[in-house]
């Protein structure tokens, strides 16, 4: 998997209801009340979205650590004009070797839709209990599906884009198959982390005004492109587009179109390090 940070030139992603429901959720958490507290923002991607977030934060922090797979969105962020206390760095949250000089430093871990990309949820709960100070906190929110991935999955059953594809076929969207909760409170009592509220919000809806915005997002969110041969680019992403639309709603007034919605179920997790 490899993102670019030069695919989201220009695209603005609708995630105003993720620094809302962090203020929202404040109220259960401790870390702010602790002098020069430190956190972690897992999957940060571009910055985007840190950025509408730091607005709500308590401004006495020592730092703030931004941590991506992809070097190429660590490059970008850290070109990003940023308050000095920010720092980033390359990380799987996925691996089973963790750097020693980031286990038990954080008061508090944040992430947005990074865990919907993501597979071994024990490991990445176990990682953050290690990187977590005692009483550490976390805020965590994600799609309960990965349109792009399950794109990928169904695209993978093709003969035409199977080869491409391979790691693909046994893609599968856990959160989608089972209730949250359940799954949740069994992953984190295995993470020895304490559940303070777990929201699914299955109602969840993204809205843009037209059709391209949409398909803007969804054609830099996809990071395969790449593997596939010049000569079959167009017909590859005739197929992810066909496949796109299929995450999304069009409504028509007066056979005019009117508003695209994304139906984006998704879960918001609050805990604290036991």
């Amino acid at each position: 998997m490899s993102f670019s940070a030069s695919t989201f030139s220009g695209v603005k992603f609708h995630f105003e209801y993720v620094p809302l429901k962090l203020k929202n959720y404040t109220k259960l958490f401790t870390w702010s009340e602790r002098k020069d507290w430190k956190m972690l923002d897992i999957g940060s991607g571009p910055g985007q979205l840190l950025l509408e977030v730091l607005s709500i934060l308590p401004s006495n922090y020592k730092e703030i650590v931004c941590v991506d797979k992809e070097l190429d969105m660590v490059n970008h962020l850290n070109t990003v004009n940023k308050d000095s206390r920010i720092s980033c760095r390359q990380l799987n949250i996925e691996t089973e070797a963790l750097p020693a000089d980031l286990k038990g430093r954080f008061d508090f871990a944040f992430s947005s839709n990074c865990l919907m990309y993501l597979q071994n949820y024990r490991q990445v709960f176990s990682n953050v209990h290690e990187m977590l100070k005692p009483k550490g906190e976390l805020f965590f929110i994600w799609g309960k599906i990965c349109p792009i991935h399950e794109i990928y999955h169904k695209l993978s059953r093709s003969d035409k884009w199977s080869i491409y594809l391979e790691d693909f076929v046994d893609w599968k969207s856990y959160f989608n198959n089972e209730s949250s909760v359940d799954l949740l409170e069994r992953i984190c009592k295995s993470a020895n982390l304490n559940i303070l509220k777990v929201e699914e919000l299955n109602d969840l809806v993204i809205e843009y005004d037209d059709l391209q915005s949409h398909m803007d997002i969804f054609d830099s969110l996809d990071h395969i492109s790449g593997r596939i041969p010049e000569s079959d680019l167009s017909e590859y992403k005739k197929d992810y587009h066909k496949l796109a639309m299929t995450y999304l709603t069009v409504e028509k007034i007066d056979n005019k179109q009117k508003k695209v919605k994304l139906h984006f179920p998704s879960v918001v997790l609050a805990a604290r390090k036991s």
